[in-house]
């Protein structure tokens, strides 16, 4: 199983959203909260698994934010323009069952939120 999975429906649910809501569906509107998101859980689990030696070893955390959003919607810019577009994923998921569109949704602002609280917690 591919572990990007979960980004990809979180991308594909965040561009439903805007498209929806807002009008307009554009990948880069759903690659913003994506990418912030990403990069919350990637400095979480650095903070848990890094300790530094010295106090002059750490890089302040919202430089640590800024520079790994700025990459990741780089990086995620590339992915989902040019190998996963959201037509494929449209096709994957987009007959889904109400039931389960709410189930999946409940879990991802379940995600969104435990992923916060845990980088503010560290």
């Amino acid at each position: 199983m591919n572990p990007l999975v979960v980004f990809d429906y979180l991308f594909y649910r965040l561009y439903v959203f805007y498209e929806r809501f807002y009008a307009y569906g554009n990948t880069f509107s759903a690659i913003g909260p994506l990418s912030i998101i990403e990069t919350i859980n990637i400095l979480t689990f650095w903070n848990y698994f890094h300790t530094p030696l010295n106090k002059s070893d750490e890089i302040p955390g919202g430089v640590m934010l800024v520079i790994g959003c700025v990459l990741l919607i780089i990086v995620n810019s590339i992915r989902y323009k040019r190998f996963v577009t959201y037509q494929k994923l449209q096709k994957r998921w987009g007959e889904e069952k109400r039931k389960i569109r709410s189930i999946r949704g409940f879990i991802m602002i379940c995600y969104f939120i435990l992923s916060v609280i845990l980088y503010v917690k560290l």
